[in-house]
């Protein structure tokens, strides 16, 4: 039998003295046509069988020079078999290269592999083929246990969801689960559901809490139905997810604290790595910071050891957030820059958005309203870019405040709006935030009626465990308000009860506004004591902390107070 390589080598040394190909320089071997038309007569003057012949050829040789490093080529390979007509290698090579682009973040080249190998799969199951590829198609499955045509549907959802492409993504699970359906495959059934679960229950353009519930319920009994313990981990997973999202985060936890049981117990790394990094965010709003940057810590590593760029980033982002509270402004500027640089290096537009969308405030803190602002624009820019509901309406609003307080109203006022306006519309558990910071805008411009109104509403709809940072929004907004009114019973009420939740949620970071709020509303009363007392411990929280912003704040003199306190 001919060697395919030895064939290859004699056709191009034949085409090399008649002077069509030159060998290319580089460490391997490679030729060139000398010309692009010479390529063009000599490839359209082949017949078409013997046009296949000669991609076969190339193909088997890259097969044999490249027995170790097919993935590499996998995209080129697929490129050869498809000119040869071989759909079996088609299918072999498309998947590889869809695998391959997916893990470096090609998004698109990853969709447009997937699509070729899922054409071929489905071709042959829906003709009820009895030999390859159809069998391939059937049988074949990952280290996992999953059957290939679903590791090619969930791959370019993957992909599509990495790219932004939210709706084709769910369009994709949903030609899975009916794909399913109609074969009686009820793994492929449930490996839909929880992938448009997961995609419902996330902050994104196509975030929906009752689609969420509705598929994880079908997922949760069909998982058990199956005895598929891996895939009761990752709805439970999603549960978490779905519950944090929605301000539930004790059934988050709950749930959470099951899935990673059941994901330890199994070996599951990665999924472990997720169940982790969402704890986190259920952990911290019911005041257990200790064990959110625990639970933060432990992923984190997996996630380097793993090499999941995408969730290390976010991971970074999450620290920056608890470095944030804490007080620590530079460690959180350069974990949010590390995410930044992270999400940048795999193009990747929605992590890039993410990491931004807090650190304006650490350089505020810091005393750099400039590069507050520049941060905050930068969020914003990346956000509209890639749909990101947290910024377009969270980073939006805050934005907007600063702005305002910085001199800017209109602008400011414009900004709060458009914020408060797209959570209503798009993204319900940011409303109260969005609100409180349009309140605050109006209380700036001294529009006292118009911040009434935006206010209560915020207090109305606020949910205590729903966010980290709602709840400080919303209680600055509504102590400023009541001094405004000369309500200061209201005022000092609202600060205490402030300072209570920031305290037990392990918040440093406006202590300061807390205790400086409380003493102007015991000097508003007439307590003088009280107020010099409330002002000694504003300015001892801010000179700790060393935030500029509130060193600042906490330094105006009180009327009736001494101004050194």
């Amino acid at each position: 039998m001919t060697n395919p390589l030895d064939e290859l080598t004699s056709l191009l040394a034949e085409l090399e003295r008649a002077e069509l190909v030159a060998r290319a320089d580089g460490p391997e071997r490679a030729y060139l046509f000398r010309h692009a038309l010479t390529q063009e007569t000599a490839y359209n003057s082949l017949l078409r069988k013997r046009r296949r012949a000669v991609h076969r050829l190339v193909g088997q040789a890259y097969e044999q020079l490249y027995a170790g490093r097919l993935e590499e080529h996998a995209a080129l390979l697929a490129h050869h078999y498809a000119e040869a007509g071989d759909e079996a290698k088609i299918l072999e090579y498309s998947s590889l290269a869809g695998d391959a682009a997916e893990r470096v973040y090609a998004a698109s080249e990853a969709v447009e592999h997937y699509t070729r190998a899922l054409q071929i799969a489905r071709g042959a199951l829906e003709a009820g083929e009895k030999a390859p590829p159809a069998e391939d198609a059937l049988r074949l499955t990952t280290a996992e246990g999953v059957p290939l045509l679903s590791r090619l549907y969930l791959g370019r959802g993957r992909a599509l969801e990495l790219g932004g492409r939210w709706q084709e993504a769910l369009h994709n699970y949903e030609e899975l689960a009916a794909f399913g359906d109609r074969r009686g495959e009820k793994a492929l059934e449930l490996a839909a559901l929880i992938a448009r679960a997961r995609i419902y229950a996330t902050p994104n353009p196509a975030h929906d809490a009752a689609s969420a519930a509705s598929a994880l319920g079908r997922a949760l009994t069909l998982a058990r139905a199956l005895h598929d313990v891996t895939a009761e981990a990752r709805v439970l997973w999603i549960s978490m997810l779905s519950d944090s999202f929605s301000g539930r985060p004790r059934l988050a936890i709950q749930a959470g604290e099951e899935a990673l049981v059941l994901s330890r117990s199994l070996g599951l790394r990665e999924q472990t790595a997720y169940i982790l990094n969402g704890l986190f965010m259920a952990y911290w709003p019911v005041g257990e910071p200790g064990r959110a940057r625990i639970v933060l810590d432990e992923a984190r590593l997996l996630w380097q050891d793993l090499g999941n760029l995408l969730m290390l980033a976010e991971n970074h982002t999450r620290t920056s957030l608890l470095q944030f509270a804490d007080g620590r402004y530079r460690q959180a500027i350069a974990s949010s820059d590390e995410a930044f640089r992270i999400a940048q290096s795999i193009s990747h537009i929605w992590g890039q958005a993410n990491s931004r969308s807090m650190v304006g405030h650490s350089y505020l803190e810091q005393g750099e309203p400039e590069r507050a602002v520049a941060a905050m624009e930068e969020a914003l820019k990346l956000g509209e870019a890639s749909g990101h509901p947290a910024v377009l309406a969270g980073t939006r609003a805050d934005l907007g405040w600063l702005h305002a307080s910085l001199g800017a109203g209109e602008r400011g006022l414009s900004l709060a709006r458009e914020a408060a306006a797209y959570a209503a519309a798009t993204y319900a558990p940011l409303h109260s935030w969005t609100l409180a910071q349009l309140g605050r805008v109006h209380l700036l411009l001294g529009d006292l009626p118009a911040a009434e109104a935006a206010v209560h509403e915020s207090q109305a709809i606020l949910n205590p465990e729903g966010n980290f940072h709602a709840p400080i929004w919303v209680g600055l907004a509504g102590s400023e308000l009541a001094l405004a009114q000369g309500r200061p019973e209201l005022a000092e009420a609202l600060a205490r009860e402030l300072l209570a939740y920031l305290k037990r949620g392990g918040w440093r970071t406006y202590q300061p506004d807390a205790l400086y709020l409380q003493a102007k509303a015991a000097a508003a009363q007439g307590l003088t004591g009280r107020a010099r007392e409330l002002l000694h411990q504003a300015r001892q929280a801010a000179q700790e902390l060393g935030s500029a912003r509130s060193l600042v704040l906490v330094g105006t003199p009180l009327p009736g107070i001494e101004s050194g306190g």
